[in-house]
C-alpha cells in the first residue's frame, strides 16, 4: 500500500522552455532524445511533460531523477539538451505581446487563476508579463494534490502522465502529428479507448461526453477560441471516419481486457501506440478502483474535500487525463469541442 508521505518526497526538476512556434520540433528533437539518454545512464525515476501559454507559449518539462543524489546530474544533461536544441533551432517568430497578453489575460486567467493568483505574473500595470522567447526557466513543479485524488492519486497521476508523454513523444518522432487529420483522428482514438475503459456503461460514456463538451463550451463562450465552430451539425463526411474510429477503440479495449484471443493481430501490433495506451489504460482503471476502494483517493473542490467511490473517481480523474492527454498532442480546445461532439453523436449511433 501506497503511504501519503511517498508522494511528498519526490523531488522533482521542473524547467519552463519558453518556445513560440509549435512544439514538435521540441519534442521530437530534444525532449525525447534527452529522455532516452537519462534512461539509457539510469538517471530517470519518471518524467512528463504539458504545454502552457502562461507569460509566453511554453512547454513544461518536469523530471525525476532515480535518487536524489543524481539531481545535479539530471539538471546538467537536460539543460545542456534545452540549450542545444534552442541554439541550433531558435523559434523564429516572436509571439504578437499585444493579441496574445489581451487574450491571456481576458480569458485564459479568468479561467484558471484568482486574482490573487494572477498578481504573481502581471506587471504594474496589471498585464501578463511575457518571457523572452527560445529561454528556459526553472519553475517549482506544485502537484495539484486536490485535482488529482491526493498523494496517492497524484502518484497514479504522474505514472499517468509519463506514460502519456511517452506515447506523444513516439508519436512526434514518427512525425505521426503534423497532418491535421492524422492528429484529430489519433486525439479521437486515445479518448475513446480512455473513455470505454474508464466507463463502461455507454450511458455513463455519453453523459461524460456531453459535460466534457459543455465544460468547454461555457468556458469559452463568446471569444476567439470558439468562434465560427459549428458544433450544433458535425461534418457529415467525418462520420464514416469516426465509426472507424470507434470499431478500432473497440478492438484495442477487448484486447486489453483479454477478451480478444492472443495472437491476434499483427505481431507489430504489439507495441503499437494504441495498443500500449488500450493496456495501459486498463491498467490504470483497475489501479484506481483499489485505491478508491481503500478509501485513499480525495478530492478537493468548491464544495469541500471528498473521498468518492471508485465510479466517481474514475470520471473526476478522466476529465483531465482527456484533456492533458490532448494538451501534449497540441489539439486546440476548438478541436476539442469538435471531436467530442463528433464521438457524442457516434456514440449515440448517429451518422456513420
Amino acid at each position: 500500500m501506497t503511504t501519503t508521505a511517498e508522494p511528498l518526497t519526490r523531488e522533482w526538476l521542473s524547467t519552463h522552455v519558453f518556445y513560440a512556434s509549435h512544439p514538435q520540433p521540441f519534442l521530437a528533437r530534444c525532449l525525447a532524445p534527452l529522455v532516452a539518454e537519462l534512461r539509457d545512464q539510469d538517471l530517470l525515476g519518471g518524467f512528463f511533460f504539458i504545454n502552457y501559454w502562461l507569460e509566453g507559449p511554453h512547454v513544461r518539462v518536469r523530471l525525476l531523477p532515480r535518487s536524489p543524489d543524481v539531481a545535479d546530474r539530471v539538471a546538467a544533461l537536460r539543460d545542456e539538451h534545452v540549450a542545444r536544441f534552442l541554439g541550433d533551432r531558435p523559434a523564429l517568430y516572436a509571439v504578437n505581446e499585444k493579441e496574445f497578453v489581451q487574450q491571456s489575460y481576458d480569458v485564459l486567467f479568468r479561467l484558471e487563476f484568482s486574482p490573487e493568483e494572477r498578481e504573481r505574473s502581471v506587471d504594474a500595470s496589471g498585464q501578463m508579463v511575457l518571457r523572452q522567447n527560445n529561454t528556459a526557466v526553472d519553475w517549482p513543479y506544485e502537484p495539484e494534490f486536490g485535482r488529482y485524488g491526493g498523494p496517492v492519486g497524484m502518484i497514479l497521476s504522474e505514472e499517468h502522465f509519463g506514460v502519456s508523454s511517452d506515447l506523444c513523444l513516439r508519436l512526434a518522432r514518427q512525425r505521426r502529428l503534423q497532418r491535421r487529420t492524422h492528429l484529430l483522428a489519433t486525439a479521437a482514438l486515445l479518448t475513446t479507448v480512455l473513455v470505454r475503459t474508464f466507463l463502461p456503461d455507454p450511458d455513463d460514456q455519453r453523459e461524460f461526453l456531453d459535460a466534457y463538451e459543455e465544460h468547454w463550451r461555457h468556458s469559452f463562450h463568446g471569444t476567439d477560441y470558439l468562434e465560427g465552430l459549428d458544433m450544433a451539425t458535425p461534418a457529415g463526411t467525418s462520420g464514416q471516419e469516426v465509426g472507424r474510429i470507434l470499431r478500432a477503440a473497440d478492438d484495442l479495449v477487448d484486447r486489453a481486457a483479454g477478451r480478444v484471443p492472443e495472437g491476434t493481430g499483427a505481431d507489430d501490433e504489439e507495441d503499437s501506440v494504441p495498443l500500449v495506451w488500450a493496456r495501459h489504460c486498463r491498467d490504470l482503471e483497475g489501479r484506481v478502483r483499489e485505491a478508491a476502494g481503500r478509501g485513499e483517493l480525495e478530492f478537493v473542490d468548491h464544495e469541500g474535500s471528498v473521498r468518492p467511490d471508485a465510479r466517481d473517481s474514475l470520471e473526476r480523474l478522466l476529465f483531465s487525463y482527456v484533456h492533458m492527454t490532448n494538451n501534449r498532442l497540441h489539439v486546440l480546445i476548438s478541436d476539442e469541442v469538435y471531436l467530442t461532439r463528433l464521438l457524442r453523436t457516434a456514440f449515440a449511433g448517429g451518422p456513420g
